[in-house]
């Protein structure tokens, strides 16, 4: 967060972590933005800036946010559609950390450490007609639990119960991708592109999957177009430069290899990265001797 005269403001748990008072965050998949989270739950940026600096949201020094911290917002959003202020809310809120945060609702809806465990199982209502966010949840619970097929289930309800949510497929879509259902994996990625075209590691994971089935063309259209909305996506770059490079694209590996340096010049891939630009460089300078 940065305020009007430049000042960065940061949350106590973000404080802590630059102090070495507290783990650091666990390396969760982190596809969202502040602003995408925002967008995902029709709270304006602002609130979700503020939960952010509340700790209820868990912003890495990337910007980026997991599927837990959607969850959270999701049960706030729901409590504030409800008629609860957001000063109610944070009330809740204040007196736990990030990791321990609950939020009321009704008797009580469990977030914070139960979604980082992924053991939040919230109670249905009473008219045994469970709403979207509350299937998600349950659909987000049995994935972090490693049972699949449980929420594969609950993803798939989610998706007849709000059409308009484009990371309930984007979920599903990982899921049948873990139990090796790809075909349909790769149709859910489709489905949630169709509703979000910018959900961009939508795009990625598409990819993926496309490069995987030896579709390797069809890969870097989508690897491009992810890259267009996010020209700051580093892993897109890596996996473009990728495919330059087994194509002897020379001329095109070499410019994405060195985007995703730029990017992230000391990160898990960063060496391979540097390798396989030096090695793109030699060639071209090989083929330009021997003209």
């Amino acid at each position: 967060m940065v305020a009007r005269d430049r000042t960065r403001i940061i949350s106590e748990g973000a404080l802590l972590r630059l102090l070495g008072l507290a783990e650091a965050l666990p390396q969760a998949e982190r596809p969202f933005t502040v602003a995408q989270l925002a967008a995902q739950t029709g709270l304006p940026v602002r609130t979700v800036e503020t939960l952010a600096l509340m700790d209820v949201v868990e912003v890495n020094d990337d910007g980026r946010c997991a599927f837990r911290d959607l969850v959270a917002v999701r049960a706030v959003a729901r409590r504030l559609t409800e008629g609860a202020s957001l000063s109610e809310v944070l009330a809740g809120l204040l007196p736990q950390s990030a990791t321990s945060a609950r939020v009321l609702e009704g008797d009580v809806a469990r977030i914070g450490a139960a979604v980082s465990r992924g053991q939040m199982h919230l109670p249905l209502p009473e008219s045994g007609n469970p709403t979207a966010d509350d299937l998600f949840e349950q659909a987000y619970a049995a994935e972090e639990d490693g049972d699949m097929s449980v929420a594969a289930a609950f993803y798939e309800r989610c998706l007849s119960a709000d059409r308009s949510d484009p990371t309930a497929p984007f979920n599903l879509a990982n899921v049948l991708s873990t139990v090796g259902r790809l075909a349909e994996a790769r149709a859910y990625y489709e489905r949630a592109l169709a509703i979000d075209s910018r959900f961009v590691e939508a795009r990625f994971n598409l990819a993926h999957r496309l490069e995987a089935s030896g579709d390797a063309t069809g890969a870097k259209k989508q690897l491009v177009a992810a890259l267009k909305t996010d020209p700051a996506y580093a892993d897109a770059w890596f996996n473009l430069a990728t495919l330059h490079t087994r194509e002897n694209d020379l001329a095109a590996a070499i410019r994405c290899w060195g985007k995703y340096l730029v990017l992230d010049p000391r990160g898990e891939w960063a060496e391979k990265a540097r390798q396989s630009l030096s090695l793109c460089q030699r060639l071209v300078q090989a083929a330009g001797a021997g003209a």
